[in-house]
């Protein structure tokens, strides 16, 4: 099991995730994800990504 970490940044606190789990989801900087709660875990899922029409 791994760990991640709470950071304060100004106002905000942030959850940091590493490059590796980052690259697992495929998922970069401004991508949203939803979450919610169950059986006292916080659970995290990535919103689909949607094709831009040309």
């Amino acid at each position: 099991m791994s760990t991640l970490e709470l950071r304060q940044i100004g106002d905000a606190v942030v959850l940091i995730l590493p490059q590796a789990l980052l690259e697992q989801l495929n998922a970069k900087p401004g991508d949203s994800f939803n979450y919610n709660f169950g059986d006292g875990k916080l659970v995290i899922n990535q919103k689909r990504k949607l094709r831009k029409l040309p």
